[in-house]
C-alpha cells in the first residue's frame, strides 16, 4: 500500500505527514496529529462524536478519506 505526503491545516496549524491512500480522517487526528478530542464510537456516521468542521461544513471524520480524490 502506498503512503502519500499531505498537509493539514487544523486549528491554525500546518503540519505534513505521510499517509496511506486509504486512511480514514478520524485516524489521522487521532493518531498522527495528537487530537484525541475528536471520538470514535460505532464507524457508521450515526453518531456524529467523530464531526469535524471542513471548510465551514460539518463533517463525519469516522468514513472520510484523509486524502482527496483526484478527479479524472
Amino acid at each position: 500500500m502506498s503512503k502519500v505526503e499531505c498537509e493539514f491545516n487544523i486549528n491554525g496549524l500546518s503540519k505534513k505527514i505521510n499517509i496511506h491512500n486509504d486512511k480514514p480522517l478520524i485516524y489521522v487526528i487521532r493518531d498522527d496529529l495528537g487530537l484525541t478530542s475528536t471520538k470514535l464510537k460505532k464507524g457508521l456516521e450515526q453518531c456524529g462524536s467523530c464531526a469535524v468542521i471542513i471548510n465551514d461544513e460539518k463533517k463525519l471524520s469516522c468514513n472520510l478519506l484523509a486524502i482527496k480524490k483526484k478527479k479524472k
